[in-house]
């Protein structure tokens, strides 16, 4: 097994006391047609339904063993485990210390939860075995949403809002959200089999009531994807689909459970098996398993009806909840945006790695926006061992350093191209290393691990200013290109987003396509939105000013 594996679950997530939305959480956008053109299933119901199908063939793959693995470049194979965890995975709060609570529906039965408004429903997808038809989903979804729309007047609302939003609790710091989750299963038995029932749901989906209002504004989208106004997701679950009124989706992701290109890959299968370009044509998704439907009696949606005269302390538990949301969000900000003018092929064109020259973009944009070098996290995958997660790279290398100050002192052509180069090649060669478990951050922190669980003296590295510098620009390269590499970019997700890690601090997810390049910037600050803006403006003019320097806009492949 991995020496790390349990460690790194305990110390890095489930001790974690933050709230999950922001600090924990991630997401990724639909595929790029569906949501900046146009999807190619307008029906929002229709489109939920058909995604959940693609979900759940998805699911009979890993179960039965015949989900295609995984390679590294086509040769090198990678680890799958955690694919199992995608669905039926919920992160549970503790006071001191959450834990997960998984649900795989081995034994042939498993629900959703469906979200509408703050009223939450119970829906069959599988029943004794067998998966329950995309027709007949469409039909619960849709008996589903007339059950919350038929809703009285109650104190909290009426129709779909007639429910007390119960879910806005799971966006709280983890020690309050497990008090309050403590007293809601102590209130009634009613109360407690509700919350088993969002936690053993094998995931959720959200009915939102806009549109996902893009391309014309792409912030809104990627923030609601990853927040929203703290409605629309129950945090600890594996991952929620949010399917705009346009039939547009977004797919938020609970993240201790695995890292993005685990639920990514499912993510990507479920928009590929679900997309009618690709049924009968050369990009079919390879021979499904055997897989029995249901054909039994009425599948119907329950509605979770929640006992709050048993709860009398549940207007203030959301209340605080609410002002605590306000306060999370209060100095987060956030922004994406297409550098359209070339992408990775113009990159590789110009014998550079697509990742170490958006790296060298991130190093001048922070020289620029911080004043200073900062110490900067990229993420690297070790899914080449058994059990593997992540090692970091540190990007900050005196070379990028040297490349970046020669960038905004005005250099000449010549010594900035030299120095790119330079710090590029040596960046992939960090990266190389860190994919090869030869980075030194994680066998750093399990010897801090062993010495803490031990009872040791901690080793005095652990207590210099250097170790406990912050990752005050955290990145991270979002490569769900895995599974189907001959279907078109333009059905793939285009990428996603997170927040940062330090206070105050930048996070940037990338993602370098043949013909593109996606950023989404994230920062805290008492003025995020205004630094989110001003980062963004960092890296669009160091990336104009290389494309000239470079040629790389000469024979761009650029689609729109």
């Amino acid at each position: 097994g991995n020496w790390l594996k349990d460690w790194w679950l305990e110390f890095a997530y489930l001790r974690q006391r933050c709230s999950l939305v922001t600090n924990v959480s991630f997401f990724c956008t639909d595929s790029h047609d569906h949501f900046m053109v146009k999807s190619c299933e307008p029906d929002q119901v229709r489109r939920s339904s058909q995604l959940i199908t693609g979900i759940l063939d998805y699911k009979a793959r890993v179960d039965s063993k015949t989900l295609m693995p995984l390679r590294i470049g086509g040769v090198v194979p990678v680890c799958m485990e955690g694919s199992d965890l995608c669905l039926g995975t919920t992160r549970i709060p503790g006071e001191a210390i959450d834990s997960l609570k998984i649900n795989q529906a081995l034994d042939g039965n498993g629900h959703i939860i469906i979200m509408v408004g703050t009223t939450l429903l119970k829906l069959p997808v599988l029943v004794g075995g067998k998966r329950i038809p995309t027709d007949r989903l469409e039909q619960g979804i849709r008996e589903a949403v007339q059950l919350a729309e038929s809703q009285g007047n109650s104190k909290y609302g009426s129709k779909a809002q007639a429910q007390p939003c119960v879910s806005l609790l799971t966006s709280q710091g983890r020690t309050e959200w497990a008090q309050h989750r403590k007293t809601i299963i102590e209130s009634s038995a009613k109360n407690e089999s509700l919350v088993a029932d969002v936690e053993n749901a094998l995931f959720a989906i959200t009915l939102h009531d806009e549109t996902s209002k893009c391309p014309q504004n792409l912030d809104w989208y990627m923030r609601e994807n990853l927040h929203n106004d703290g409605t629309r997701a129950w945090f600890d679950k594996c991952f929620t689909i949010i399917v705009y009124k346009d039939g547009s989706t977004g797919w938020h992701y609970e993240h201790t459970y695995a890292d993005a290109p685990v639920p990514g890959l499912m993510c990507e299968h479920a928009m590929v098996y679900s997309h009618p370009s690709t049924v009968g044509s050369k990009w079919e998704i390879y021979k499904p398993p055997s897989v029995k439907m249901y054909q039994g009696g009425e599948i119907k949606p329950t509605l979770l009806n929640w006992d709050d005269g048993s709860l009398p302390t549940l207007p203030s538990m959301i209340s605080q909840a609410t002002a605590s949301f306000q306060k999370l969000l209060s100095d987060f900000g956030m922004t994406a945006f297409h550098w359209k003018q070339f992408g990775q092929n113009a990159i590789k064109k110009a014998k550079m790695s697509p990742d170490a020259f958006c790296q060298a973009v991130l190093q001048v944009a922070n020289l620029q926006y911080f004043g200073r070098p900062v110490l900067t996290y990229e993420s690297s995958s070790l899914r080449a061992f058994e059990g593997g997660r992540t090692e970091c790279i540190r990007s900050t290398s005196n070379d990028m350093v040297a490349f970046a100050r020669a960038f905004i002192s005005g250099a000449s052509d010549d010594e900035v191209e030299a120095l790119l180069r330079k710090a590029t090649s040596n960046h992939s060669r960090l990266a190389k290393e860190a994919a090869r478990m030869e980075g030194v951050d994680r066998h750093l922190l399990g010897l801090k691990i062993a010495a803490a669980v031990n009872g040791l003296k901690m080793p005095r590295l652990f207590e210099t200013d250097a170790w406990n510098l912050q990752f005050e620009c955290t990145t991270s390269q979002s490569p769900i290109v895995q599974e189907h590499l001959k279907v078109p970019v333009q059905l793939m997700t285009t990428g996603g987003g997170f927040g940062p890690v330090a206070n105050p601090g930048v996070g940037v997810s990338y993602h370098s396509l043949p013909d593109r390049v996606y950023f989404c910037v994230s920062a805290r600050s008492p003025t995020a939105d205004k630094d989110c803006q001003r980062y963004k403006q960092h890296i669009l003019d160091t990336m104009s000013r290389l494309m000239g320097l470079l040629g790389l806009g000469e024979e761009s492949d650029r689609t729109g």
